[in-house]
């Protein structure tokens, strides 16, 4: 059983990289995949499970600090009772690879660092430190959206990230990876290197509150595409995040919402007695909250 954790900030597109391996190098592999949820409510694993892939949810904490114990214990089970190829374990989006790195009981086979290049200068800006720390321990790091912004702004990341860690990989586009491409990364991700960084102290990641709020009311689309963004943008754009599951004419979509930009896809043949639910992140200021206002809905 090979075990390989997929890593990135919120919105990085883990889940994405995960459907994109289940369809194409993967495709005839018995794989599990993990979803680590800060959330209440697991969308991406309700995506998975729906499309009938072998999933296994650990919602409600960080893989790398309070479910640490409980991932090791996980994988034992799954080893034991499912005998898979693969496990595939897409931690929170505010996970700490270095943590994760550190759990004496963790034994990896390989990981993956995804990059939203829209939030390089972002997370830059948060705490520099601390992802440099973290792009500094990849052996493999995978852009995306590149297609988001110029050549040469991907170009001055790509030297960026060099700058920290000289021996790191880039994939600007996975998705062109032939067989014997994705051969070579497997074999190079499971490089890890010790958890040594001589240049900076060890940093706590970013503080985000998160919740999930049940939809009330029935809420289309449109609102996600405009208001929402709108009203952020009011309350000093503290939502970094959100995704959720919108019902609406009997059809079920995910939707996503990463700064001002959205996305949706229907989900076809959910069944799901549940209400509507919206996942957020946000930037923990302590005095103000943004569930003042998502809450009325």
């Amino acid at each position: 059983m090979k075990v390989c954790v997929l890593w990135g900030f919120l919105g990085s597109g883990k889940t994405t990289l995960i459907n994109h391996l289940l369809l194409t190098h993967l495709k005839d592999k018995n794989v599990v995949i993990i979803e680590n949820e800060s959330g209440k409510e697991s969308i991406d694993g309700i995506e998975l499970q729906n499309q009938h892939y072998s999933v296994v949810d650990l919602k409600s904490g960080c893989v790398c600090c309070t479910l640490r114990l409980k991932l090791a214990e996980v994988l034992d089970k799954i080893k034991q009772s499912l005998k898979p190829d693969w496990v595939l374990i897409g931690p929170s989006g505010l996970a700490s690879l270095e943590d994760l790195l550190q759990i004496p009981t963790l034994c990896l086979d390989g990981t993956i660092t995804l990059l939203d290049v829209k939030m390089y200068d972002f997370l830059m800006k948060l705490n520099q430190d601390f992802y440099r720390r973290q792009f500094y321990l990849s052996s493999i790091l995978f852009l995306t959206k590149t297609e988001s912004i110029s050549s040469g702004e991907v170009k001055q990341i790509v030297n960026e990230l060099l700058s920290i860690q000289p021996q790191l990989q880039i994939i600007e586009d996975y998705r062109l990876l032939d067989e014997a491409e994705w051969n070579i990364i497997w074999e190079k991700s499971s490089c890890q290197k010790k958890v040594f960084l001589p240049f900076t102290s060890k940093t706590a990641p970013p503080l985000f509150s998160t919740e999930t709020i049940v939809l009330d009311s029935p809420i289309d689309s449109a609102f996600f595409k405009t208001e929402f963004s709108r009203m952020n943008t009011l309350f000093g754009n503290q939502i970094i995040r959100a995704k959720g599951l919108l019902h609406q004419q009997d059809v079920w979509s995910r939707f996503d919402v990463i700064g001002s930009d959205y996305s949706e896809k229907i989900i076809p043949d959910l069944e799901r007695d549940e209400k509507s639910v919206i996942s957020v992140w946000w930037k923990d200021k302590g005095d103000t909250s943004p569930l003042d206002w998502i809450s009325l809905f």
